[in-house]
């Protein structure tokens, strides 16, 4: 018999060209989706901040009149102008800092902005530009959205799918406390440093899996740190990401390695930017450490307000640290239950434990910087240093819902969905409207804390500086604005808060004629800025001569006389002194000239006029971020004199 036929042979493909290795376009497809996705909840929930306009609280010295102070001298200049070549040399310039911090990348953002939002407007002979708040708070939407897609790619790096990843990111989109970065244009280093240092978390994930290379990482790090000081923290976050596979999932071998050719670069830009860091405190005398007892209160009260957002304000004042301080060890041992839950889910878990347990300690671990002992910020707390550790919470999500079975995940996560954009929406849209001018700003600010000096001082400028706009009606703006201050001083217990308060009720009460009610005002601003550190300096010499001059001007010449003894004694035989000594003996003891030659007259708050002078008055509270006070060159709206150094001022500044 004949065998059976062997199987007929496969037919062989006709050789053709190696067309190449096919671009891959899923990733940016999945980009584009969690950017929409992303951009359609950040527009739903604040989408009213792109008509709110800046605000008295550092936009003025961020985007509309920021100078630029040299760290040697002391000397400040318009920081903004119309030569590019010129403004980007003294924002990249590391020996000189704008609204007393090196932060190139946002400045860079914020003068971007600047360019493209501002009108040209011409005031004396003088063009310049004014920019509009429109496309700043497009801006920040944008980089909120783009932060949100990010996380969402992160998240897919560590295994999740889409759709989980974007329910993850909700938090982080939604948060009520969001709201103060997104819709507050001076906040713009807080979503710059997030999205850089998504961008190098992201792709060390990449580098360490084998899939990349390490320059990008370092890359990106030099863009968060210079970004915000904040970002110093990633060298501490960055390992929880990338090694977060346990023993039995190192990958292929070489992992250490290139984690390390990751890590070790992070942290030496990260050294060096906290060097950076370090020489700007010390110029600015805010290299200061406060009470330590205050970090286990501070850091509760971060984790309370990432649980249940409710007290919400732009400013937390310092009289909250008393209760923050008050038992530091119970609060210690409340706060140490969550971190050794997370560690023990960190090295002994499964999968989804462990990334649970790294979101709880990324969480903490970004709060450190806002530590409320060093350094020792002017405020108690701040919702926008929330912005970083948020990123924390989608990861503990993340872990939440990888233990969902598969067959109720659907289900799960819709509900879930529902959830989060309820609760966490609808308060984050009411929290944003409070975001949309100044007035309404501070108002909410002081429902939560109603003694809040600062809130008082802030709100005070607003119905002032509308005094200056307004020709019938001003009389009922100005009263009310020195109501608030009058209510704002004895709360003032800082020297620097001190100062303002009383000079802004000094400087009105003279400018309406009201000599007798600004003489006990210029007497406190005296005493105030005596109590500042190293005794006032040229400043307290500046105050002393103006309450000399107001003592004639009220016709009170033995008050003018023992002031003046006083100050010659204190400060020798100055110049203004001796000027004042010579119009004393020519008053005779008579009702002073209140023309005398050679005494400037400057307004008391914020020009009506959109041009910003060289050294006009900042309005809004000035911003700090120690509770040491702030110099700046123009730091006093109406001084006789002003000092050109950096070592002591009237004005605090605002945390940042």
């Amino acid at each position: 018999m004949q065998s059976a036929a062997a199987a007929p042979a496969k037919p062989t493909a006709a050789p053709s060209e190696d067309p190449g290795p096919a671009l891959d376009r899923r990733p940016v497809l999945r980009w584009l989706l969690a950017f929409g996705a992303c951009l359609l909840a950040t527009l739903a929930v604040f989408g009213p901040a792109l008509r709110a306009d800046f605000l008295n609280f550092d936009d003025d010295r961020t985007i509309l009149h920021p100078r630029s102070v040299d760290l040697a001298t002391g000397v400040s200049a318009p920081a903004f102008d119309s030569d590019p070549v010129a403004t980007h040399g003294r924002i990249l310039d590391p020996d000189r800092a704008i609204a007393e911090v090196w932060a190139p990348v946002t400045q860079l953002s914020l003068y971007f902005d600047w360019w493209v939002s501002g009108r040209r407007l011409t005031y004396a002979g003088r063009t310049f530009r004014r920019p509009t708040p429109l496309w700043p708070h497009l801006h920040n939407l944008l980089l909120h959205a783009l932060a949100g897609s990010l996380l969402a790619l992160l998240l897919l790096e560590l295994g999740l799918s889409l759709p989980l990843a974007l329910l993850a990111t909700l938090p982080f989109l939604l948060h009520p406390a969001q709201a103060e970065v997104v819709a507050w244009v001076s906040s713009r280093k807080d979503l710059l440093a997030v999205v850089f240092s998504l961008l190098a978390l992201r792709h060390g994930c990449r580098v360490v899996a084998g899939k990349a290379s390490a320059w990008p990482v370092w890359a990106f790090t030099a863009l968060a740190v210079a970004s915000k000081g904040s970002a110093l923290v990633l060298p501490l976050v960055a390992p929880l990401l990338w090694l977060l596979p346990g023993p039995a999932e190192r990958g292929p071998e070489g992992r250490r390695a290139r984690f390390l050719l990751c890590w070790l670069p992070m942290v030496g830009l990260c050294g060096l930017a906290f060097l950076q860091q370090a020489r700007l405190a010390q110029a600015f005398g805010t290299a200061a450490a406060g009470d330590v007892a205050v970090v286990p209160g501070t850091m509760l009260h971060y984790l309370g307000t990432l649980v249940w957002p409710t007290g919400l304000a732009v400013h937390h004042p310092l009289d909250l640290r008393p209760a923050l301080a008050a038992d530091a060890l119970a609060k210690a041992a409340w706060l140490a239950v969550p971190l050794v839950g997370a560690v023990l889910l960190l090295l002994r878990g499964a999968r989804p434990a462990r990334l649970a347990g790294a979101g709880v300690l990324f969480v903490v671990l970004a709060l450190l910087p806002f530590n409320g002992w060093l350094p020792a910020t002017s405020v108690a707390a701040a919702d926008r240093y929330l912005y970083l550790p948020m990123l924390g919470t989608a990861l503990l999500l993340a872990g939440l819902l990888s233990l969902v079975p598969r067959t109720r995940l659907v289900p799960v996560a819709a509900g879930a969905a529902a959830v989060l954009a309820l609760a966490l929406g609808l308060p984050a849209h009411d929290r944003g409207l409070d975001f949309a001018d100044s007035e309404r700003l501070w108002k909410a600010s002081l429902a939560v804390h109603p003694g809040d000096a600062v809130a008082l001082y802030n709100l005070a400028d607003v119905h002032l500086s509308r005094a200056e706009e307004l020709g019938e009606g001003r009389t009922a703006e100005i009263e009310e604005g020195l109501r608030l201050l009058a209510e704002a001083a004895p709360r003032a217990v800082r020297p620097e808060h001190a100062v303002r308060v009383h000079e802004a009720r000094f400087l009105w009460l003279r400018r309406l004629g009201r000599l007798k009610e600004a003489l006990p005002e210029a007497e406190a601003r005296l005493e105030a800025v005596r109590r500042l550190p190293g005794g006032g300096g040229p400043l307290a010499l500046a105050a002393g001569v103006d309450l000399v001059e107001l003592a004639l001007l009220a016709a009170e010449p033995e008050r003018a006389r023992e002031v003046l003894a006083e100050l010659r004694a204190r400060h020798g035989d100055a110049a203004a002194l001796l000027a004042l000594d010579a119009w004393l003996a020519l008053s005779r003891g008579g009702r002073a000239r209140s023309d005398r030659p050679g005494r400037p007259w400057r307004r008391p708050s914020r020009a009506a006029s959109p041009v910003p002078s060289s050294c006009s008055p900042r309005p809004g509270w000035p911003s700090s971020r120690t509770a040491a006070s702030t110099p700046h060159a123009c730091s006093r709206p109406s001084s006789t004199s002003s000092t050109r150094t950096h070592a002591t001022s009237s004005s605090s500044r605002r945390p940042r």
